[in-house]
């Protein structure tokens, strides 16, 4: 019964990361035609207004939005030059700490990033140029941080469960 949950888990895990790896894909090329389009209108001496601010908001969310499904690919930049020198016991119960502490240090960053959220909304902070609410884009990094603490909470429960087996 615990495999068919955790295979139906890690079935809507995936499916929700490579989503939000999607919408990254989109970000980023919203980011291109901005560019693109900004860098033609200059030629004609009529540079698109705001350029400069929504690529910046759109990379922060093409950075969030893909950081879940880099985790689920396992992606990531990892340091195991002294870790592989380490028993294959202890190298498992090693990985699998750190994904639970990045798990947890992605929750935090999720809840201050939502607080955060929450302060811009109720503020009416908007931005410069445009005069575009902020608070939707922080509450985008704030979504791909919590799918990220979620990839790696689970990542180390299926360590766990492997390690334990001995799979």
């Amino acid at each position: 019964m615990t495999s068919k949950i955790n295979a139906k888990t890690d079935r809507i895990i995936t499916y929700l990361a490579l989503k939000l790896n999607y919408c990254a894909c989109m970000t980023l090329c919203l980011m291109m035609l901005i560019t693109t389009c900004d860098v033609i209108m200059r030629f004609f001496r009529h540079p698109v207004p705001g350029a400069y601010e929504l690529v910046g908001f759109f990379g922060s969310l093409t950075v969030a939005f893909a950081l879940a499904a880099t985790s689920l690919g396992r992606g990531h930049i990892a340091v195991e030059y002294l870790v592989s020198k380490f028993p294959e016991r202890l190298h498992n119960i090693i990985e699998r700490l750190n994904c639970f502490i990045c798990s947890i240090i992605f929750g935090v960053i999720t809840w201050q990033t939502f607080l955060y959220s929450f302060g811009l909304k109720a503020s009416n902070e908007v931005s410069m140029t445009l005069q575009v609410p902020l608070y939707p884009f922080s509450m985008g990094i704030a979504l791909g941080c919590a799918m990220v603490s979620v990839v790696m909470f689970f990542q180390s429960l299926n360590l766990a469960h492997y390690g334990l087996s001995g799979e």
